[in-house]
């Protein structure tokens, strides 16, 4: 779908593209050029900077559809907000839609503590009137952050959160956002090394299980929570352990 040309009475083909490129490991929200470590998250100054753009050459759109995939995905509240707002402000009645694919959504405790600090997101929630402060360490903060756009939304505007119920690239990034940075691979997901050698089977296969169960409790309840609130925010959930792959059909 997001390389549709058409999509119902959409046609795409029609419509200007702006592609935003991510290589800050921020999910788009960052503003630390100075990272002890190397890299650069300012993904959020990037995100702001092509909007500026996007406002500049486009003042009066009739329709505009935001979407992404994992990393991509993720900032979709933010990116809204900041869209719809500018709109609003110049009196423009822009119909805003759009379909997240895989965000990788959850904010486990040791990421807030340990990770989010690092990125700077402050910036681009304060540039959005979210009180960040008050949310910063609660593991609701994507909840907060998702149902604060929403309630700011217009109701004519179509939000969908698409995901599968086992994604394994969500499920790792789980783990290593609940602090346990022993996850060998993508491919591997559970496999973790003791004394040199790999746990038994059976150990490692329960391990997986009970995070996929504790990852999908949070999710679908979070996703649930966001639907019985607002009527214009619906949830498309497959069996599945893929990540960003919704639209994509396998040829065997």
């Amino acid at each position: 779908m997001l390389c549709a040309k058409t999509v119902g009475d959409t046609d795409f083909s029609e419509y200007d593209i702006v592609l935003i490129p991510y290589c800050t490991q921020d999910v788009h929200l960052g503003d630390e050029p100075n990272s002890d470590y190397g890299v650069k998250h300012v993904g959020g100054h990037t995100l702001y900077q092509t909007l500026k753009w996007i406002f500049d050459n486009f003042p009066d759109p009739s329709h505009i559809f935001i979407t992404g995939c994992s990393a991509g995905a993720t900032p979709f509240p933010v990116v809204y907000e900041i869209i719809n707002s500018h709109y609003v402000a110049h009196g423009k009645q822009v119909v805003i839609n759009g379909i997240a694919d895989s965000p990788v959504y959850l904010t486990p405790s040791y990421f807030l503590k340990n990770g989010l600090n690092h990125w700077n997101v402050k910036t681009v929630m304060d540039m959005i009137g979210f009180d960040y402060d008050t949310y910063k360490d609660d593991e609701n903060f994507p909840n907060e952050v998702l149902d604060y756009a929403l309630e700011n939304s217009k109701e004519t505007d179509r939000w969908g959160y698409v995901t599968h119920d086992s994604d394994r690239v969500s499920l790792l990034y789980y783990g290593f956002m609940n602090g346990d940075s022993e996850f060998s691979s993508e491919y591997d997901l559970g496999r973790r090394k003791c004394s040199g050698r790999s746990e038994p089977w059976n150990l490692r296969r329960q391990m997986t299980d009970d995070l996929q169960i504790q990852w999908w409790m949070k999710m679908n309840n979070s996703l649930s929570l966001a639907m019985k609130d607002h009527n214009n925010f619906h949830s498309f959930v497959m069996e599945g352990t893929h990540h960003c792959t919704f639209s994509y059909v396998r040829k065997s």
